[in-house]
C-alpha cells in the first residue's frame, strides 16, 4: 500500500488528470488467514475519488478487524 500511495502522491496515472487512477489492485499473501487476500478498486467515476485512496481504505478497513 505504501507504494501505491508513493505513486498516487507522485502524481500517478497522468491520463487520469487529478484524480490519479481510476482503478488499483492489490494481492496480499499472508500465512494467518491462509492464502492469498485480493483487494481492488475498479471503474471508478470520472472525476471521483481516486482509486488508491478507495483501496486504501479497504486494505485498512481489512485489517482493523484481524
Amino acid at each position: 500500500m505504501r507504494a501505491l500511495d508513493a505513486g498516487a502522491n507522485a502524481g500517478g496515472d497522468k491520463r487520469c488528470g487529478k484524480q490519479r487512477a481510476r482503478s488499483a489492485f492489490i494481492s496480499i499473501y499472508s500465512p494467518d488467514v491462509d492464502g492469498i487476500t485480493h483487494l481492488s478498486a475498479f471503474g471508478t467515476d470520472k472525476g471521483g475519488q481516486p482509486a488508491v485512496e478507495l483501496l486504501t481504505e479497504r486494505f485498512d478497513k481489512l485489517y482493523a478487524s484481524q
